[in-house]
């Protein structure tokens, strides 16, 4: 896949350090479907459940053989997604 693989740099900046987005984050009253690949740092597998435990609502699926997140361009990708979908 192509992407910028400095796009992490953008999240190491202090700036944002001092805002709880968790609160936000708990808020959400609505299905939320997250999407991560295996291998992603971006959005490391602690950091998804967390997530979880913080918002019942998440639901986190992990792709294999994908970096930072699967382009959903084959059928087991996008299933889930329809599936997710569907249901909400």
């Amino acid at each position: 896949m192509l992407c910028d693989l400095a796009i992490a740099r953008a999240f190491r900046n202090p700036w944002h350090y001092s805002i709880d987005l968790w609160k936000y984050w708990k808020a959400i009253r609505a299905p939320i479907l997250v999407v991560r690949g295996e291998h992603s740092d971006l959005l490391p597998s602690d950091l998804t459940d967390r997530m979880q435990r913080l918002n019942r609502l998440a639901t986190v699926r992990t792709f294999a053989d994908s970096g930072h997140a699967p382009p959903l361009l084959t059928s087991d990708q996008i299933a889930p997604v329809v599936e997710f979908l569907c249901e909400a």
